[in-house]
């Protein structure tokens, strides 16, 4: 996926329509994303949930200092985050759950979690 988007509380939020679906592969590269909310709203980037894989490379991630997370991800087995400027993001820049918000277990359904690679991103104000 490339992109170029600005002024939305989610630039890219891909999700499956049940708790019994998962995307296959989902790719991230070369974007140009940018949110903007109120105080301590949610608001990220990229939002992925239930993906067998992610890759998230080459972009610019950009907030307004009043969002929450630049890369937000629930229940993605393999993730790949590289090569990003990640910058102006209220709470942590990149928060990686393998469930549900309230619920930090990995779900007994889906025990393929294989590899969370965070390499070579610079990140500023975050």
């Amino acid at each position: 996926m490339r992109c170029h988007s600005s002024g939305f509380k989610f630039a890219i939020d891909i999700a499956c329509t049940s708790d019994a679906d998962m995307l296959g592969l989902v790719v991230v590269r070369d974007c140009n994303l940018s949110v903007s909310t109120v105080p301590a709203a949610v608001a990220n980037p990229v939002n992925v949930r239930d993906a067998a894989s992610l890759t998230v490379e080459n972009n610019v991630l950009t907030g307004d200092g009043n969002n929450d997370h630049a890369i937000y991800l629930i229940g993605v087995r393999k993730v790949l985050i590289r090569n990003n400027m990640i910058e102006n993001h209220g709470d942590s820049a990149i928060k990686l759950l393998t469930k549900g918000f309230h619920a930090p277990a990995c779900p007994t359904r889906h025990d393929d979690y294989s590899s969370w690679t965070i390499v070579n991103n610079t990140i500023d104000h975050a």
